[in-house]
């Protein structure tokens, strides 16, 4: 004998709200992915040539803002990094490269263009950004630092500024190609 079950309202209530939650669920889980600050970088990370160089593209809401940059991604040249420059294009920087996702700190010791720096982490986000002023004359020990809001693989510096007028916040999502 076969009995013919009807799907009661109740049934239907119980079917959509396992659905929905198995929606939530994995909706959560794909939002950690994209937001996880593991030492992987997820964010679109490509070898242009053998120049070093580097673009690095804000999306905004008023449209991509692309900066052509400078690598510094090994110890001597992130110690380096911008010293002893007289100017900066607007639509240059360099950007900083880490070997895994940690605090930084910055300072601007012999740098003589105030900049932003913009910190990034490993997936492709703004964490903060610095407005750093040029200190001439200043000893080591007493120069400001500018430290990142937590684990970066990435930090950019480009002309003081710019971050505000066009809208750059923390949050804000960061493609690189180098």
């Amino acid at each position: 004998m076969v009995v013919e079950r009807t799907f009661e309202k109740r049934d239907i209530l119980i079917i959509a709200i396992v659905v929905a939650l198995v929606l939530t669920v994995f909706a959560l889980g794909y939002s950690q992915i994209l937001h996880d600050d593991s030492d992987v970088p997820i964010i679109p990370v490509s070898p242009q040539n053998n120049t070093y160089e580097a673009n690095v593209t804000f999306v905004l809401p008023s449209g991509n803002l692309i900066f052509h940059c400078e690598l510094a991604d090994t110890t001597e040249e992130r110690q380096e990094g911008l010293m002893n420059r007289e100017s900066l294009d607007n639509d240059t920087g360099m950007l900083f490269v880490f070997e895994s996702s940690h605090e930084v700190s910055f300072w601007m010791k012999n740098t003589l263009i105030p900049l932003d720096i913009i910190f990034i982490n490993a997936t492709g986000y703004v964490v903060n950004i610095q407005e750093a002023d040029p200190e001439p004359g200043i000893a080591d020990d007493d120069l400001l630092r500018y430290p990142s809001n937590g684990p970066v693989l990435y930090a950019l510096e480009i002309n003081q500024g710019i971050s505000a007028a066009e809208g750059i916040v923390p949050g804000t999502y960061v493609e690189l190609q180098y």
